[in-house]
């Protein structure tokens, strides 16, 4: 028969350690997907400038 011992708190903390580990890649997973934009460039200064230096 089992014993009814309590389990180690080192157990324990890892336990969390994990679950907390699982819902941050979670996390990043579905920000990722709601944020994955193409990048565009930002040309800085006035148009025509900018203009010039993109097509340079």
């Amino acid at each position: 028969m089992a014993g009814k011992d309590r389990p180690n708190p080192l157990y324990i903390v890892f336990l969390a350690a994990m679950l907390l580990l699982l819902a941050i890649g979670a996390f990043m997973l579905i920000w990722g997907s709601a944020h994955n934009g193409v990048p565009l460039p930002t040309l800085k200064g006035p148009g025509l400038y900018a203009r010039g230096m993109f097509h340079a």
